[in-house]
């Protein structure tokens, strides 16, 4: 005899055990789902009902209104009543964005698909492009799992096998709805350069940008910039979610939404567009003059090295590793001065000041390598020609 399926049993029932997960569902978008419906007069739509209610049916009714903990956890009647030992294994917990994606894409709402157009759902195949994808510190950010015990305060004790990337659930409570950190704090957390200095390679240096620009100062958080929304014309839902976390340069528009006159200076779509573009470029061409400096800096040094002595040779790494520092900070920004103009400029101008400073150093340092050789040997000529003329 085939097993019954199990029957939903609403979330006043999942309150008895689970109540603070049920106060914060409680405040959130998902337990006002039909509210929406009945706004814009489609609370009979079995196409909109089927993602507003809970265990919706093929004749068009269903078990709970709204988006209950058993639309994502599945019908709960078996764990309900499971064993205590098997009571993990009668409900559905997931935390990868498929989930999410049931009802979460499609015209009115592309969350999925924008989301899969993001940095965030290649987040894995970052590391294992460079051979990093079982380094539990680079899990920490780029795994769902890592997100989620940040946000509770804790670190991965070890390495995921096959962790999903950087999901929805990752930044979202999944019952409040809301980001598990603050935005800017959840953002700043991982694209941030660790405090790494000279001699170390920077890596995701966004956020060490960002906090000394006049936005950053400012308050303008990462999200007010990289997630640009807009509606349709019915006002359902957006056509854009902000979910590609996109810079400026593909939604100018976002800028506007600030530079409107009430709170930033006037500028317009196009404007934004031609002063992104101004900064990098400047950035991108001092960016050419330091590695050209720094590669010129890196050949005088490695060619002179069996001429240097340990400490001469230590004050020009120090100098050499400080200019390659500085010009790998603005590379790990990766928005070309955008984030931060000038900043990245100084920086930039700073690495190449440094690795003039290297190469002349070493230059005057070798400078009289051969020159002292020939003196010496003149100056022996000289002696020999004396002692003969004396004999």
């Amino acid at each position: 005899m085939p097993a019954q399926a199990a029957s939903y049993v609403g979330p006043e029932r999942c309150k008895q055990c689970h109540e603070p997960e049920y106060g914060l569902w409680n405040i959130s978008a998902h337990s006002r789902a039909m509210a929406v419906l009945i706004a814009v007069n489609e609370s009979t739509n079995a196409h909109c009902l089927e993602c507003h209610t809970t265990g919706f049916r093929s004749d068009g009714t269903y078990a709970f209104l709204n988006v209950t903990c058993e639309a994502c956890h599945g019908a709960g009647s078996d764990h309900v009543n499971a064993t205590p030992e098997k009571l993990r294994t009668k409900v559905i917990k997931s935390i990868n964005s498929s989930a999410c994606a049931v009802c979460h894409q499609g015209e009115h709402h592309p969350y999925y698909e924008e989301w899969k157009n993001s940095s965030h759902s290649k987040s894995m195949e970052l590391l294992k492009s460079k051979n990093e994808s079982s380094n539990v510190h680079c899990q920490q950010c780029h795994t769902a799992r890592g997100l989620i015990e940040t946000s509770l305060g804790r670190q991965l004790s070890a390495a995921i096998s096959d962790p999903d990337p950087v999901s929805c659930q990752g930044c979202h409570d999944t019952h409040k709805l809301g980001t598990r950190l603050p935005a800017k704090t959840l953002c700043t957390y991982c694209h941030n350069s660790e405090n790494v200095g000279p001699g170390h390679l920077p890596l995701h240096a966004q956020s060490d940008m960002w906090n000394t620009s006049r936005h950053g100062l400012a308050g303008v958080a990462c999200v007010d910039c990289h997630k640009y929304s807009s509606h349709n014309y019915t006002g359902k839902g957006p056509i854009k979610t902000g979910h590609t976390f996109m810079p400026p340069t593909r939604n100018p528009e976002k800028c506007v939404e600030c530079h409107s006159g009430a709170v930033a200076p006037n500028l317009t779509a196009e404007e934004a567009v031609q002063q992104i573009g101004t900064w990098q470029t400047s950035t991108k061409n001092f960016m050419a003059e330091a590695e050209r400096e720094l590669e010129r800096a890196n050949q005088t040094v490695q060619s002179a090295r069996p001429k240097l002595d340990s400490v001469k040779l230590g004050k020009v790494l120090d100098k050499y590793n400080q200019a390659k520092f500085y010009l790998d900070f603005v590379k790990a920004d990766k928005s070309y001065g955008v984030h931060n103009n000038p900043k990245s400029l100084d920086m930039l101008s700073r690495s190449k000041a440094l690795s003039l400073e290297v190469i002349d150093i070493v230059e005057r340092e070798t400078a009289g390598t051969g020159g002292e050789l020939v003196v010496a040997v003149a100056a022996v000529a000289v002696i020999a020609f004396a002692l003969r003329r004396r004999a």
